[in-house]
């Protein structure tokens, strides 16, 4: 605030920035929204699955947010609403996963860091040898 004679306009002035000063450090000191993050699989892990079913989770969504996964750039599935999907018939090898957040028009809100799985399909050609 200025120093001597302060017209009352100016003191209101003063006192408006003030406000908007302080609401607006409150505002930038607040704690961000956790980012949606994959939770399951996990980075890295081999999912031991004959059909190809992987079993996804993620955390964090925002409320009202729809997820559609991506395996290796291409679209999965169509949005759904739960936390939780199951991706059918992943072939064997290596993937990468990445989970669109959108809203209920279709618009993407953000995307989860990508995450990289391996598929192991059990083959007859790796039977145990009994000794």
């Amino acid at each position: 605030m200025p120093r001597g004679r302060v017209s009352w306009r100016r003191a209101k002035r003063w006192c408006w920035r003030g406000l908007a000063c302080a609401l607006a450090a409150s505002l930038l000191s607040a704690p961000a929204p956790a980012a949606p993050t994959i939770a399951r699989p996990a980075v890295d892990a081999t999912v031991h699955s004959n059909s190809g079913d992987v079993q996804v989770a993620v955390r964090d969504v925002p409320a009202g947010a729809l997820l559609q996964p991506l395996l290796d750039g291409i679209v999965a599935s169509p949005p759904v609403a739960a936390s939780t999907l199951v991706l059918h018939g992943v072939v064997r090898g290596d993937h990468l996963l990445v989970v669109r957040i959108v809203d209920a028009d279709g618009r993407e809100l953000g995307r989860t860091t990508a995450v990289r799985f391996h598929v192991f399909h059990a083959s007859r050609q790796m039977r145990r040898s009994v000794r």
